[in-house]
């Protein structure tokens, strides 16, 4: 397989804040709210190619009989993981952004080159994410899947859960015929509902509501509200404004409603919260 390395000024505007993208440009059924960053202008992401072709050799490294959901995803997720299925079962490449240039702690991968996306096939990619940890398993163990589609475009997201170095979450998005995949380390991902909202931990007590859009190639996320409590109460903010702990809660019960539905590796649907 070819990889080849986005250029650093098509790179550095993928995102001053976080992939494939949540940035300003909320949806009409999204929360509003102003990104914490931004990531590229529309005129740098159009530099980015379009990758259709599948790798010359490499055995798909999860070993999943994906037809298996077919028969219990409804019509339109099975529609929307069909997508996806050049990436899971043919070896095609994907856009993978593997670093961010951030001035906070996030979710996400630093390296000394900052941000960079390559072209993998998910071998490479398995491949990739063992370079510091050994020979990668033969097997990509997947533990759960979503298909959503978390920005309003129209097109679902899938959402892959792997039980590896210590668990992280890989989310799929598709733009034409291209691929794009950003990670998250399990505890950034988590309790993911179906208008692209979720939460990041950073610790007991401490948690980050964010949403996620994808445009043009990026990944952006936007800081909703965020909480930390405190032996004697807690400290809540919402779209970077403090509020009372009251108000906190009702904006909670009222975003985070309808999860999205999760399956296990043998297309069963988990119960929400296992």
């Amino acid at each position: 397989m070819k990889k080849r390395k986005i250029g650093n000024t098509a790179v550095s505007l993928l995102l001053a804040v976080c992939f494939l993208t949540a940035c300003g440009a909320q949806t009409a059924t999204s929360p509003a709210a102003s990104p914490s960053e931004s990531a590229a202008s529309p005129e740098q992401a159009e530099e980015v190619p379009e990758i259709t072709e599948s790798a010359e050799s490499g055995e798909n490294p999860i070993g999943v009989d994906w037809s298996a959901f077919q028969s219990t995803m409804t019509p339109e997720e099975w529609d929307g993981l069909s997508l996806y299925l050049p990436v899971l079962e043919e070896s095609t490449a994907f856009h993978w952004i593997n670093g961010t240039e951030l001035t906070e702690d996030a979710p996400y991968h630093r390296t000394s080159e900052g941000v960079q996306t390559e072209t993998v096939t998910l071998a490479e990619f398995h491949k990739a994410r063992w370079a510091w940890n050994g020979e990668a398993p033969e097997k990509l163990v997947l533990n759960r899947l979503a298909v959503q589609d978390v920005d309003g475009d129209g097109v679902p997201e899938l959402a892959l859960l792997f039980e590896e170095l210590g668990w992280y979450y890989l989310v799929f998005h598709q733009e034409g015929e291209t691929f794009y995949a950003v990670e998250f380390p399990i505890r950034w991902f988590e309790d993911l509902r179906q208008n692209g909202v979720y939460l990041g931990s950073g610790g007991a007590g401490d948690s980050t509501y964010y949403q996620m859009t994808f445009r043009g190639g990026r990944f952006e996320q936007a800081e909703l509200a965020h909480r930390v409590e405190w032996a004697n109460g807690c400290t809540c903010t919402l779209a970077g404004e403090t509020v009372t702990e009251a108000d906190f809660d009702a904006w909670l019960a009222e975003t985070m409603v309808d999860g999205v539905t999760w399956y296990g590796p043998d297309g069963t649907a988990l119960p929400e919260n296992q």
